[in-house]
């Protein structure tokens, strides 16, 4: 029996149910030969919806064990594994959930999809340095609106349209989460991660556009403009000030300055 034949035609039952592998297998009857090759089948889509589980804790607890299966195994058919690292397994779930009609009347349970990735994926970036209040002491007055920022990999920003914020929040703590509610209009929610611990928060409008601006390789001083469009003249400063300030806090920032940051580090090791 040549293994290489084996193992593929084992590879194609397990990902296909294709029978041929059958006859390969020692069994004294076809019945034993199909319960023996089962296990492995089994054993795959049972340790991938496991991974899936872990990644996506809120999502699993809002659509409940049976439902969370069988989205699971729906996305599996339609998006095998084609990493030999699970890790990756569930990250096309939030895209496959956005393209089915059932799922796009539950924006809710999308936004949590795209949330618990999100918060994976923080969990997962590399570790950068961050920088504090002391190192713009080094930046000449007349040079601020030229300092372009560089984040940290983990920070990641993205849409939402329902209240999964609170009920994410909820499920953490343990308690039931509130009804699902469509918003009035789309947040945005920051994600990322600090020392160890992994956060999330809705941004307000013109701090999401002044990332956005940021993180795209813009200046400071065109950061400023832009506020300058959503804040009374005198208030720009502050605002801007304000910003900053609340940046170095949650560890955004890992490093500025004149035209040079505007390269951002690959978000994960290669290795991963």
């Amino acid at each position: 029996m040549n293994l290489a034949i084996l193992q593929r035609d084992l590879q194609h039952f397990i990902l296909t149910g294709a029978p041929g592998v059958h006859a390969l297998v020692r069994a004294d009857t076809a019945q034993s030969a199909a319960r023996r090759i089962a296990v492995y089948s089994h054993g795959y889509y049972s340790r991938l919806l496991e991974v899936l589980g872990k990644d996506y804790i809120g999502l699993a607890a809002l659509l409940g064990e049976d439902a969370f299966e069988t989205l699971g195994r729906q996305y599996i058919a339609a998006y095998p594994s084609i990493h030999y690292n699970a890790r990756w397994v569930g990250q096309e779930l939030p895209k496959f959930m956005a393209g089915i009609a059932a799922y796009r009347e539950l924006p809710h349970a999308v936004d949590m999809a795209k949330l618990d990735w999100a918060i994976t994926l923080a969990f997962d970036a590399v570790d950068a340095a961050p920088i504090d209040e002391g190192y713009f002491s080094q930046i000449l007055p007349e040079r601020w609106s030229e300092l372009v920022f560089k984040f940290h990999p983990a920070l990641q920003v993205f849409a939402i349209s329902s209240n999964v914020l609170d009920m994410k929040r909820a499920d953490e703590r343990g308690e039931p989460m509130p009804p699902a509610e469509v918003l009035p209009a789309p947040q945005h929610v920051a994600v990322w991660r600090r020392d160890l611990r992994v956060f999330y928060r809705a941004l307000p409008e013109d701090e999401r556009s002044a990332i956005c601006v940021a993180q795209n390789g813009a200046d400071f001083g065109t950061l400023c403009e832009g506020l300058s469009r959503q804040h009374a003249e005198d208030a720009v400063g502050m605002r801007a000030a304000e910003l900053l300030r609340t940046w170095l806090h949650e560890q955004w920032l890992i490093g500025c300055g004149v035209g040079a940051c505007a390269t951002q580090p690959s978000p994960f090791n290669s290795t991963k």
